[in-house]
């Protein structure tokens, strides 16, 4: 089957496909896949899903504004800098791609799915 698209949206693609070394055709797979999971959870899980991104934020608040005492020790580590900038990206993400918080929440449900039920 043949779909038009406009020249500028495959030659993206197309640079996406190739610095991954799949196929365009792959590379839409891909990601129509990882849409329909989204639009799965939204339909089905909204509720639970929406109280995940909220304990998801609130744990990474947490580790970001860390207290006193707790980034005295961090900084004993030597990548305590290193760290703190994953806790950063980490938020980050949460609020830029939520392809990444959906499939946190996919592995989260797996593995806890007795006590999502």
């Amino acid at each position: 089957m043949l779909i038009e698209v406009e020249k500028d949206f495959y030659e993206e693609v197309l640079l996406l496909a190739n610095a991954l070394h799949i196929s365009p055709g792959e590379y839409l797979k891909i990601q129509h896949n990882h849409q329909k999971d989204l639009k799965s959870i939204l339909f089905s899980e909204k509720e639970k899903f929406t109280q995940f991104v909220e304990e998801y934020k609130f744990l990474l608040d947490e580790l970001f504004f860390l207290s006193n005492n707790a980034m005295k020790s961090l900084n004993e580590f030597e990548y305590s800098k290193g760290m703190q900038e994953v806790f950063q990206e980490l938020n980050t993400l949460v609020g830029e791609d939520i392809g990444f918080i959906t499939k946190l929440y996919v592995v989260y449900k797996e593995q806890n799915s007795d006590n999502l039920a």
